[in-house]
């Protein structure tokens, strides 16, 4: 209320929920789940994990209940309290708290509002460059130019939701 009354931009904050999933120094898979904590259950995360990580992983996770169900489904699940500890060995998810980190700082630094509609598409942009992190400028350049080139992109199919994402190659 005090800022207010100074005239201070108060910024606005919306919930969105999102799955991140990601290799040890390696890639990144992002999933909008929703608007609130209730969109975050065994039935929309299940599918995911099953879908973007083999079944012969080592599974490393936080205290979250909705994990231990599909623990077994992979080669190994070890499981991180964070109201104990942050690290326990080689268990940790500071991987993906870092992806999140550089991922606020993209909002803030670059896009600074984001629709709740074109979500989905700033996540797959994020992933896109983290993914390619490592590559030189133009190579980013010529993996992205690849799904153009000779294609037409019509506004409706830009801005529909139903889009899958583009495939890059690795």
């Amino acid at each position: 209320m005090e800022k207010e009354l100074k005239g201070e931009r108060i910024p606005f904050e919306q919930d969105i929920i999102i799955l991140g999933m990601v290799e040890r120094d390696g890639r990144i898979v992002l999933k909008k789940l929703g608007k609130s904590e209730k969109s975050r259950t065994i039935e929309t995360v299940h599918p995911h994990l099953k879908k973007h990580i083999t079944r012969d992983s080592i599974f490393i996770t936080d205290q979250w209940i909705g994990y231990r169900s599909i623990g077994n489904y992979f080669k190994q699940h070890s499981y991180v309290n964070h109201d104990e500890t942050f690290v326990k060995g080689m268990v940790y998810t500071n991987t993906v708290e870092n992806v999140w980190n550089h991922f606020k700082r993209v909002i803030l630094g670059t896009y600074f509002h984001m629709s709740y509609h074109h979500f989905e598409k700033y996540l797959h942009e994020f992933s896109f460059r983290w993914n390619r992190r490592k590559e030189n400028g133009l190579a980013k350049f010529e993996s992205f130019m690849e799904n153009f080139v000779g294609k037409r992109l019509k506004y409706q199919d830009l801005i529909s939701q139903n889009v899958e994402p583009l495939k890059f190659a690795a």
